[in-house]
């Protein structure tokens, strides 16, 4: 899944240090309502679901929390083009008789006009017109998941989100790994990121030290996306380490 942008980032800063607003149960109650509005909102039309989420929602929750999870939600709630006609064959169709007609006829309005193809066709009027644009972005309708996550991995699912996001804005990243060093460092190196491994003999646990993305020059976004998948595989581990990073500028 693709990281957040920076406008939807959650954390508080201390000096130098980075404080994530991670959710936790205690926002379990906001999510499940607000699930809720996009369950409202399934079959209608992408702007209804986009207006529904604009204006005032009936609960109270984080700002910013509610913005990461509507972006963790938009990776399940998809969008389809539901048309009796396809769309450009209903636009080639009224728009190419409403031309002929009214170089020779003069013109016409639009109601006629739209009742004579339906006809034609076996369709409605209302059928057709709504064919007529029915894939712009806000005409989609809206499709409920068929597998919605559950509310606890809707939370896991944001906070690696807002990991993720605030990795791709680091100069330099260290990771204590337990239980899963191998497969970390294997895949560090297999996603071609710069990295060190300290397994001196002071150290309880090895920890794996990596450039971050804002310590390059170049391909900064794919080599953010390839960092931020070794935070699911270092929290597989008896004990998951939150991995600690150096900011180069604010995100």
């Amino acid at each position: 899944m693709g990281s957040p942008p920076a406008a939807l980032l959650n954390y508080s800063r201390a000096g130098l240090a980075i404080a994530p607003g991670f959710l936790d149960a205690r926002d379990h109650g906001w999510i499940r309502l607000l699930v809720a509005e996009y369950e409202r909102c399934a079959g209608a039309p992408q702007r209804v679901l986009r207006e529904r989420l604009r204006g005032p929602l009936p609960f109270s929750c984080p700002p910013r929390k509610r913005r990461l999870v509507e972006h963790v939600l938009s990776r399940f709630w998809k969008s389809a083009v539901v048309a009796a006609l396809p769309p450009i064959e209903a636009r080639a169709l009224v728009f190419g008789r409403a031309a002929r007609q009214q170089a020779s006829l003069g013109p016409t309005s639009a109601t006629s006009l739209l009742a004579e193809l339906a006809r034609e066709r076996g369709l409605s009027a209302a059928a057709l017109a709504t064919a007529l644009f029915a894939d712009l972005p806000d005409q989609r309708v809206t499709q409920a998941p068929g597998d919605l996550p559950s509310v606890n991995e809707l939370e896991l699912r944001a906070n690696l989100a807002l990991v993720q996001s605030l990795l791709l804005r680091s100069t330099h990243v260290s990771i204590d790994l337990e239980g899963n060093a191998r497969a970390v460092v294997r895949h560090a190196k297999w996603r071609g990121l710069i990295c060190t491994l300290d397994v001196g003999s002071s150290r309880e646990r090895p920890r794996l030290g990596l450039s971050g993305p804002l310590s390059l020059f170049h391909r900064t976004v794919l080599y953010g996306r390839h960092l931020g998948e070794l935070v699911p595989r270092a929290a597989f581990g008896p004990r998951p380490r939150a991995p600690r990073s150096t900011m180069g500028r604010h995100p």
